[in-house]
């Protein structure tokens, strides 16, 4: 038997971990032993979890089920769906629930990941959580999903011990990170459509730390892929309506305000429609699609109207009607606002200058460093507190350079 591989070890100032390729090296290195099967573990439990569902490798529907008869072509070409433009074509035009629950593993590599790490899900399961994260999932789970469709992870049962499960499986597997308020709405809306508990799992964790998608600086403890979207939202908007963003600017608004629900649930927050639509494309195509700058944006210009008429301004519009929870929330044309966000023209005319704001999670972890060598008063963290410095790191005015934010940490929270 070969001798463990080591895990790599995280920058000083780093906010996230990446993973050792093979997770079992990484599990098995305190008993020395191969992971194969539960029967294998020797570790002992300490929490009672749910039973697990058997991992079925789901096959593609047959001619003559829902799902089926023209499409079964694209479904046959999913090993290669980077480079298969009728799969491309089905996916933007949106997928129906029984094709999520096939597709969805199989677009971002779940399906073989949870082949190749047979048995990690349930020892996770069965080691012990840190009471932090305990707390503070219990603290969440009620709360996970405020619309209908995700009473199921809301109310005590079944389902909200799947989901439990799932991200204190996580939490376990990426200490680093542990848990972070609005991982449980992203992986509610992965259980929601694919049933099986181990693979909404893995797929979970690919959406979390593969480099396509790269969503757990959504939730850590940095949260420096959500300032960074920030920033990155507001420079795309400065391009994409000038009048509109120094409206913004002159009351002082900035991306944090109101976009952290958008970015850190995917939508799913806003509308499980179109959560559900921008997670079909996200999947398929990552973050090279901008698909949440697209809706966004997309978002701004639908309500334009009624941002610079409303007598107290954009925010207080944006607060009553399309805010996760707005008093006077707006039906929202799910299919217009999906096939306008993929026409758009992204101004995109200094490609090196977006490629420096894609990059800005390193620039961010730096500024965060040097923020924690200032020595503020107790009240003031992160730019949070009354007449307490801003934070260093702030969205750019439409001329491109950094303009003050009230930013408060963790999504504005």
């Amino acid at each position: 038997m070969s001798p463990p591989v080591r895990p790599p070890v995280a920058r000083r100032g780093s906010c996230s971990v990446k993973q050792p390729h093979d997770i079992s090296t990484d599990l098995m290195a305190e008993d020395q032993e191969a992971i194969s099967t539960p029967a294998s573990i020797n570790t002992p439990e300490t929490e009672d979890p749910e039973p697990v569902r058997p991992l079925a490798d789901e096959k593609a529907p047959k001619e003559g089920e829902k799902g089926s008869g023209s499409d079964v072509k694209w479904y046959a070409s999913i090993d290669n769906p980077g480079h298969n433009a009728d799969l491309r074509a089905r996916v933007r035009a949106g997928l129906n629930d029984e094709e999520r629950r096939y597709l969805w593993p199989r677009l971002c590599g779940a399906c073989k990941r949870s082949r190749k790490n047979t048995g990690i899900y349930q020892r996770l399961l069965k080691k012990k959580l840190k009471e932090e994260d305990r707390e503070s999932i219990k603290k969440d789970l009620p709360r996970m999903v405020p619309h209908d469709e995700g009473k199921v992870f809301n109310e005590k049962g079944p389902e909200q011990e799947r989901l439990y499960n799932l991200l204190r499986a996580y939490c376990i597997f990426n200490g680093k990170i542990g848990y972070g308020q609005g991982m449980g709405v992203l992986a509610g809306l992965i259980l929601r459509y694919v049933p099986n508990e181990e693979l909404a799992f893995w797929m979970f964790e690919r959406l979390m730390n593969d480099p396509m998608y790269k969503c757990a600086g959504l939730y850590d403890k940095c949260v420096t892929k959500l300032r960074s979207s920030y920033t990155v939202h507001d420079w795309l908007f400065a391009k994409h309506d000038e009048e509109l963003f120094s409206r913004f600017e002159e009351q002082e608004i900035s991306a944090s305000a109101y976009t952290s629900c958008w970015y850190q649930t995917r939508f799913y927050k806003l509308d499980p429609e179109l959560g559900k639509r921008v997670l079909d494309i996200f999947l398929l195509e990552g973050e090279k699609s901008h698909i949440v700058f697209r809706v966004a944006l997309t978002l701004l210009s639908e309500y334009r109207q009624g941002m610079m008429s409303h007598p107290e301004g954009p925010l207080n519009y944006i607060q009553d009607h399309i805010r996760c929870k707005a008093p006077k929330k707006v039906s929202l044309d799910v299919n217009s606002l999906i096939s306008r966000s993929l026409e758009m023209q992204l101004p995109l005319s200094n490609t090196k200058e977006l490629q420096d704001l894609n990059n800005i999670d390193r620039k961010a972890q730096k500024i965060l460093k040097q923020e924690k060598r200032m020595k503020m008063r107790e009240t003031w963290s992160l730019g949070c507190g009354g007449g307490s410095p801003r934070s260093l790191f702030s969205p750019l005015s439409a001329d491109g350079t950094p303009r003050s934010t009230g930013w408060c940490g963790n999504g504005g929270r």
